[in-house]
Order: C-alpha cells, then sequence, then structure tokens
C-alpha cells in the first residue's frame, strides 16, 4: 500500500502501469474508492493499494484557514 500525497500516487501509478501491462484483462481490476485506488491482479491473489491525504498528518479541517491537528 502507498499512503502518501501526490508524490506517493504518482509512484502508484507508475507501479500499477508497470505491473498491469502483463495481466490479462479478465483478470485485473481498478476501483476508486476516494480517497483510496485499489489495483487487484486476481491470479496473483494480490492487491496495489493508495490512500492520498492531502497532508501527511491528520486534520479536523481541510480549509487552510482553520487547520488544526487532532488529538
Amino acid at each position: 500500500m502507498f499512503v502518501g500525497d501526490s508524490m506517493q500516487r504518482a509512484q502508484f501509478e507508475s507501479m500499477v502501469c508497470l505491473v498491469q501491462s502483463v495481466i490479462l484483462e479478465e483478470k485485473k481490476s481498478f476501483r476508486r474508492i476516494p480517497p483510496t485506488m485499489i489495483f487487484k491482479a486476481e491470479e496473483y491473489n494480490a492487491s496495489i493499494e493508495c490512500h492520498w491525504a492531502r497532508f501527511m498528518v491528520d486534520s479536523d479541517s481541510y480549509n487552510a484557514t482553520c487547520y488544526t491537528i487532532l488529538k
């Protein structure tokens, strides 16, 4: 699983691109359940997942003007 910001998302997309090219169409799937993306290679009983986070810390608000860290 990749967890992170846009850099991690780009790494996830690159890895999925490489892996999916060698798997038959009927043996793979890709789902988006925001903020998570899931690629499954059914033949290998494996998945590659990405959980995208706007910030690398937990927040109670995505509004930059009232940003505070959760305790």
